[in-house]
């Protein structure tokens, strides 16, 4: 199943003008189960560096549900964007669902 994996990613990747041989390709095991969170970055070329965050996985793909603010943050702004999702009280946990850890250890 690897070998199948690497040939397709290897032939995608070629596509854009990389080397799979020479650049590779790291492969981890997978976490455990738990709640995902999407941490972007981009460059709008007309405000500049902007930062993205929202629930990852499937949730970013249903709700489409994420915060941006323009780069540099305070821990702050950090916090108002973890809180200004519409999916936030799912990071507080829900149903049983622990809370996930928010502040920094």
């Amino acid at each position: 199943e690897m070998e199948g994996a690497f040939g397709k990613m290897s032939r995608a990747v070629r596509g854009l003008g990389y080397d799979p041989d020479s650049e590779g390709f790291l492969v981890q095991q997978m976490a455990a189960p738990g709640k995902e969170a999407i941490i972007g970055m981009n460059t709008d070329p007309v405000i500049g560096p902007v930062l993205l965050f929202g629930l990852g996985g499937k949730y970013v793909e249903v709700f489409q549900d994420v915060s941006i603010r323009v780069h540099p943050i305070t821990d702050v702004d950090a916090r108002e964007m973890v809180e200004s999702i519409r999916g936030y009280p799912i990071l507080q946990g829900v149903r049983g669902d622990p809370p996930v850890a928010l502040d920094p250890a």
